[in-house]
């Protein structure tokens, strides 16, 4: 849930909590602070323990303020990580708290 929102897809309410590219059929159902538990009932094959997917989020906006830095993907398959500018940001570092707005 850090990076996923509870926010319900527009068009289909009942669609779990993003969109696995890998296997449309599963639905992220539940999600916890720090786990989403997604129902593979319905994929055929299922994905395997430690296998990485490509999640598409209800929300993105939530999504990408939690994070310095995104992915970026290309139409021909490539991508690159960017990091980002313009975040309002606070962390709390040894009983002392740092703060900045990073000028874009």
């Amino acid at each position: 849930s850090k990076t996923l929102t509870s926010d319900p897809c527009g068009p289909a309410p009942d669609s779990g909590f993003g969109y696995i590219v890998e296997y449309p059929q599963a639905v992220i159902a539940k999600l916890t602070e720090e786990h989403g538990q997604v129902d593979i009932r319905k994929c055929s094959p299922a994905p395997k323990l430690g296998e990485r997917l490509t999640i598409v989020p209800n929300h993105i906006c939530p999504c990408v303020n939690l994070h310095d830095s995104i992915w970026a993907l290309h139409p021909d398959g490539g991508g690159c990580q960017k990091t980002r500018t313009l975040r309002g940001l606070r962390r709390v570092l040894d009983g002392t708290s740092e703060s900045r707005l990073e000028p874009g």
